[in-house]
């Protein structure tokens, strides 16, 4: 029986392009394959439990058709980039016994993702896994190094077969992701390495991961991968030339490639010339601009992408655009700006608005999802007609810095235009465009999905109704996916409101409103309405304020309840579901609210629902911290 092992490249839970198109094609594998790396002959699992295990790893969307990955290969230009495989440090790494660790590095703009891309899509017609991650700071579950561990275990699963037993047998114990360690999952991904013969592992930006507790281990332990088996197991990462990159990796051995800009206007010249050809730009027209742009450029393909859109513009002046390119790319996105707002009439504010939702969403949002939201948020028409005008004013507001793709997800056409944006790459400017501060923007984001949440869109969802003998909520009889299709923000707006009040708490940002809007919000219907579209309303106890708070790990929130000394206390049995705010706090790892509840003299050793302290949560979720403060009250 063949055994698939690649959905688009690796079996990706996203969507995928058609498997028959492109030369990424899916990879076919069969049982005689695997069994070269499966010594002690542990049969494949169905494909059901595969399918289990892939929900319990939860992996980003790497093979999305709106990835990073996609998005990036589809970016590539035929005759681009050859150069880099053609070094002899490409040739040593692949081809050599003795080095697995590769190490591009570029300036922002360079064209390091795009290449990354390519060389994952080249790597995998030899038919051997090849693993990817493309860090991302501005969407929110690619930034972590424990993220790049899951997604990796997904990669490899179908190539794996005592990998899928191990995950198997955590899985049928009940075990929580959450409670595995750092180091237990990649000692599952080496482990199942280590039966594989060949293999690539492709890491896309480093210096947009976090800096976490992981880390350093996950730096090392990516080394300590290159060096392992060098001649089989192949590392290659991209990143810019930063001290957070470069200080924990400067005694790594490595390979080094530096995308120059001598090489890299090669490429831009070629790009220039591939564009100018199918445009209607006179060709008398055409010398002047392929001198000016690679000259320009200094090395940035981002900065002759945005410049040839320019020229491409219809009615464009071409001389007038000759003479106004911008000097660098901070220029560039100011003029850009400016020009967008002013062209398309769309107000100053509401085109801030959008860019604070693509550069601080906690998941890239659709065009749709994007424009329901400012229907309602920023009162325009709400009908067909109205949220089709709003899909255009958000296309036209920002121009070429925002990229639509085929599935309609938004993204900044770089990560240096939201440094730009966030200030990291200037200085604020009283009459610059406005540096988007961390804390104010979560918080005007959590504010607008507080104000969609009360807007109407709850009360068509049915109240939820207690079942009085098993003393649980009735599960919905209505399908979720017909509300979601109907109110396009509302899947959104459920899942990260709070999200967005932690991040905007995080750093000190101010709570008050916040905190005023959730009084109204986290009670009677609206809470019921909310809780169980957010499917966190099973049991009776679920309802109770202090204790959604708790879950969700709202902190000042919490400390409103505490010190207005709230607990819903018209009866013993809401009194009783306050009292287990301590187990929550310690089983959801909620360290600063477990700190609170210890200074308000809550006690240590009530149980939840289910017959559990806190203790007992901590030591089941490897919260080392949390257990220190229980033992030590």
């Amino acid at each position: 029986m063949a055994n698939r092992l690649f959905g688009g490249l690796f079996g990706a839970s996203g969507r995928t392009s058609d498997p028959g198109e492109g030369d990424d094609a899916p990879v076919m594998i069969t049982r005689d394959d695997v069994s070269d790396f499966n010594e002690d002959n542990i049969l494949p699992q169905p494909e059901e439990t595969i399918t289990k295990l892939r929900k319990w790893l939860r992996p980003t969307d790497y093979d999305d058709v709106g990835g990073e990955y996609r998005k990036h290969l589809a970016s590539h230009l035929a005759g681009t980039g050859g150069w880099l495989l053609s070094t002899k440090a490409y040739r040593e790494w692949h081809d050599g016994q003795n080095d697995g660790l590769l190490w591009i590095r570029g300036i922002p703009g360079s064209g390091k993702s795009v290449f990354a891309a390519n060389l994952t899509s080249q790597l995998a017609k030899e038919g051997v896994p090849v693993l990817f991650f493309f860090f991302r700071q501005i969407i929110d579950a690619n930034h972590s190094p424990v993220a790049v561990v899951r997604d990796w275990l997904d990669q490899i699963l179908k190539f794996s077969p005592p990998l899928q037993l191990k995950l198997k047998r955590l899985v049928d114990r009940r075990t929580q992701l959450e409670s595995l360690s750092f180091e237990d999952l990649w000692g599952h991904l080496r482990a199942a390495l280590g039966h594989i013969p060949r293999a690539y592992c492709v890491v896309d930006a480093l210096d947009e991961m976090d800096r976490d507790e992981h880390t350093d281990t996950f730096l090392k332990s990516l080394v300590s991968l290159s060096q392992w088996r060098p001649a089989e197991l192949k590392v290659t990462i991209t990143s810019r030339p930063v001290p957070s990159v470069e200080i924990p990796l400067r005694m790594a051995r490595a390979l080094d490639i530096r995308l120059e800009e001598d090489e890299v206007d090669v490429d831009i010249a070629t790009y220039v010339k591939d564009r100018l050809a199918s445009s209607s730009i006179p060709a008398e027209e055409h010398a002047a601009i392929q001198a000016a742009v690679p000259g320009r450029a200094n090395g940035l393909f981002l900065y002759a992408r945005l410049a040839m859109d320019a020229f491409l513009r219809p009615g464009a002046d071409i001389q007038k655009v000759l003479r106004e390119l911008p000097q660098d790319l901070n220029v560039m996105y100011a003029d850009l700006l400016r020009e967008h707002a002013r062209r398309s009439g769309v107000p100053h504010e509401t085109q801030l608005f959008i860019m604070q939702w693509v550069t601080h969403a906690n998941r890239p949002l659709r065009l749709l999802e994007l424009a329901e939201m400012l229907s309602i948020t920023q009162q325009q028409p709400k009908d067909g007609q109205g949220l089709k005008e709003t899909k255009e004013l958000v296309r036209a507001a920002c121009g070429p810095l925002l990229e639509i793709l085929p599935d309609e997800t938004i993204s900044v056409v770089h990560h240096s235009l939201t440094e730009f944006l966030n200030g990291s790459t200037r200085e604020p400017s009283a009459h610059g465009y406005p540096v988007l501060d961390f804390g104010a923007t979560h918080n005007r984001l959590a504010l607008a999905c507080l104000k969609y949440l009360r807007s109407g869109c709850l009360e068509q969802i049915p109240r939820p109704e207690i079942e009085p003998l098993f003393d649980r909520y009735v599960s919905p009889s209505y399908r979720l996916s017909e509300y979601w299709l109907a109110t396009p923000f509302l899947r959104y707006a459920c899942s990260n409101w709070h999200v967005h009040v932690r991040k905007a708490a995080s750093v000190g940002f101010a709570q008050r409103e916040v905190n005023d809007v959730l009084e109204t919000f986290l009670t009677g219907d609206t809470l019921l309405r909310w809780a169980h579209l957010a499917l966190m309303l099973e049991v009776r106890y679920d309802d109770n304020p202090m204790l959604i708070a708790v879950r969700l790990g709202l902190t000042e929130y919490a400390k409103r309840l505490l010190e207005k000394e709230y607990s819903v206390a018209e009866s013993e049995g809401e009194r009783a579901k306050t009292r287990m705010a301590m187990a929550h706090a310690a089983r959801g790892g909620h360290e600063d609210i477990i700190k609170l509840l210890l200074q308000h003299g809550k006690e240590l050793n009530i149980p939840d629902e289910e017959g559990y302290t806190a203790l007992i949560h901590a030591a089941r979720g490897n919260h080392r911290n949390i257990l220190v403060l229980l033992l030590e009250a």
